[in-house]
């Protein structure tokens, strides 16, 4: 994701004192551009907050555009590259690109909300059938709350496990199934009350444009690893996940002592 050093303050950004932005330019990727899964990734690198190319981000490269963008919390922005890099070819190196998170069973898995299993060809361009799905349990609210969400994770596990032969989901990796949630909420709607707009989610999934013009911005309190998996966990809780993978020997693939309720993601 090139060079760092311009992306680190946002200079293009006009920041109002209530940490939200004026303006943030926009593009979709180009060729020789690269995109991840994620789209809270995808979205930092359409607007320049990452490099927009998707390439070579290093530890001050993410720790500033997390910070910049959604104030997480610099030490959760570090837990989270040192996730990423261990899908870099290099994994002994300093940087990682968003094509090399797409790599299966590390961060992406199967069962996600909006992109295919890896074994279907495609996990990481948006895929509208299966988004659909999902937004099928926001039932017309403004607002999506943990049921909601807990319901459309469950369902796209469900239907990824009933459609993909190959599904399967690391026993140490099936809490982190609903750990986007924990970072959607958070960043986009209102941590403490477990709640986000349901328009501002369908602008960075469909978009993966900052939903600057729908009355986000910035939030006050900087976001660590706690509280995202309070939020990740009460999603979790609320789910039928665990009943979905239980008594199949196909859906949990690698041995661990529990599911694995750690919050990272």
């Amino acid at each position: 994701m090139k060079p760092s050093t311009i992306f680190f303050l946002l200079p293009f950004a006009i920041a109002h004192p209530n940490g939200g932005f004026s303006h943030l330019p926009w593009h979709l990727p180009v060729a020789g551009d690269v995109r991840s899964p994620c789209p809270g990734l995808n979205v930092l690198a359409n607007h320049n907050i990452l490099p927009h190319d998707g390439k070579n981000i290093t530890e001050p490269v993410i720790r500033n555009a997390l910070s910049a963008a959604y104030n997480l919390d610099p030490a959760f922005s570090s837990q989270l590259f040192f996730q990423a890099l261990a899908t870099a070819d290099d994994p002994n190196g300093t940087s990682w690109t968003l094509a090399d998170i797409r790599k299966h069973d590390i961060i992406e898995i199967d069962g996600s909300l909006s992109r295919a299993d890896a074994a279907q060809g495609d996990n990481y361009n948006f895929n509208s059938t299966l988004w659909a799905q999902a937004k099928s349990f926001w039932h017309g609210d403004a607002l999506i709350a943990v049921q909601s969400a807990a319901d459309a994770s469950s369902a796209r596990v469900k239907t990824a496990k009933e459609t993909n032969p190959d599904f399967g989901i690391p026993e140490e990796l099936v809490f982190t199934r609903t750990g986007p949630w924990g970072l959607l909420i958070s960043i986009f709607g209102n941590q403490q009350e477990a709640v986000v707009q349901k328009e501002r989610i369908e602008m960075v999934f469909e978009q993966e444009k900052l939903p600057l013009n729908l009355g986000w911005k910035r939030s006050g309190e900087v976001l660590d690893a706690e509280g995202v998996g309070v939020v990740a966990g009460m999603v979790f809780d609320a789910s039928t996940i665990p009943e979905i993978l239980a008594g199949d020997g196909g859906a949990v693939k690698r041995g661990a002592e529990s599911y694995g309720f750690t919050r990272h993601f």
